[in-house]
């Protein structure tokens, strides 16, 4: 892990959430707490993933990487709006793939 990648701090709460509320057959705690766990795994997914755009970043060509390293750093303080674009554009092409009869 880098020191620019967003982490999953959350994840290790969750998991402590999640066995509080089984060792005191409350439901809430136990749902709370995967639901921390499951933030902080896409987060750390999240981050994982910017890391190898920076990677990317680095080995354009010259006269783009000023702005590749842009986009990247946007996409990093806006990961909803970044993992919406992605999944549209996944959307887009996956449909624009498949064989009408």
């Amino acid at each position: 892990m880098t020191d620019r990648q967003a982490t999953g701090g959350t994840a290790w709460l969750g998991r402590i959430q999640d066995a509080l509320g089984d060792l005191l057959g409350d439901n809430r705690p136990k749902v709370e707490g995967a639901l921390k766990d499951a933030k902080g795994s896409a987060l750390e997914v999240y981050g994982q993933a910017m890391d190898q755009l920076d990677k990317l970043a680095d080995k354009a060509p010259a006269a783009y990487q000023d702005r590749a390293h842009s986009v990247v750093r946007v996409a990093r303080r806006k990961p909803l709006l970044t993992t919406a674009l992605v999944a549209g554009l996944g959307y887009i092409l996956a449909r624009s793939t498949v064989h009408r009869r």
